[in-house]
């Protein structure tokens, strides 16, 4: 593939993750670089996490939100897998991403920023 192609799908990657379609962006990033999450098992966590945020945004049931807070915790990867800051990076994201679901109104907790479009930003860069 041309590299004006591959610019192209990595911007849609990035659209799709600012959109807030983690699915969309994670499924992208495979087709254009099958093994990017196998060298980078922390970004591949930290979209899942980024991905229950964007569920709890969107008020997704207690039964989706259950689900996908215990495959988060099944599929942290191990400090094997990453470089100390990449794990601490992860161990934050989840952290701050399960916390939400303490809140019955998360948008306006102590824990908003995490709601913040920005994130999706920081995610993407």
């Amino acid at each position: 593939s041309t590299p004006s192609y591959q610019l192209e799908q990595r911007t849609k990657v990035v659209q799709l993750l600012e959109g807030g379609d983690v699915e969309g962006c994670m499924s992208a990033s495979l087709r254009l670089a099958p093994e990017v999450f196998k060298r980078n098992p922390s970004l591949r966590f930290m979209l899942q996490c980024q991905g229950l945020v964007e569920q709890v945004r969107t008020g997704q049931s207690l039964e989706t939100l259950t689900a996908t807070h215990l495959r988060l915790c099944n599929d942290m990867p191990s400090d094997d897998d990453m470089s100390n800051s990449s794990t601490t990076a992860a161990a934050s994201r989840l952290q701050e991403a399960l916390s939400l679901l303490a809140f019955k109104d998360p948008e306006s907790s102590p824990m908003a920023y995490v709601l913040d479009h920005e994130r999706r930003t920081e995610l993407s860069d």
